[in-house]
């Protein structure tokens, strides 16, 4: 019974909180944020410029439609938006991903070769895909 409860509140049953149903998808507080640089430019509007690395994954978790959220434009060091984020690199994984930054969601968008032929064009991960442990290193630019 106190199973049961527990499992209802989101306290029980999977290791992740799903109440049961299965893994859960990733959230904006599942992704690991640090600041490596942060470079203020004297240009209109004040542009900052990030380094950083993302962490986020476990192979349990799946990726949410439009995206892996990210953490608040604040916990960058932005004010007003993040205009771009761009992955440079990914430390340790000899294959991963191509990302793209979304702007409208704060979100980074996985995208894999599920083309059924070969060079046809890349399809962004849907939600049965569940991502094991990934370091992204990345520069955004923002206000």
């Amino acid at each position: 019974m106190l199973l049961l409860l527990l499992s209802n509140l989101g306290l029980g049953g999977s290791p992740v909180g799903g109440g049961g149903g299965g893994p859960r998808p990733l959230t904006a507080a599942d992704v690991q944020l640090t600041i490596v640089n942060r470079d203020g430019y004297h240009v209109p509007g004040y542009e900052t410029l990030i380094r950083g690395q993302l962490t986020f994954g476990d192979g349990f978790l799946r990726y949410p439609p439009g995206g892996v959220p990210l953490p608040e434009i604040g916990q960058f060091g932005f004010r007003v938006l993040c205009r771009t984020l761009q992955v440079i690199a990914v430390a340790g994984a000899p294959a991963d991903y191509v990302t793209r930054y979304n702007p409208g969601l704060h979100a980074l968008q996985l995208f894999e070769d599920g083309a059924p032929v070969a060079g046809g064009p890349l399809e962004e991960c849907d939600s049965t895909v569940q991502p094991t442990a990934r370091t992204y290193l990345f520069h955004a630019e923002g206000h």
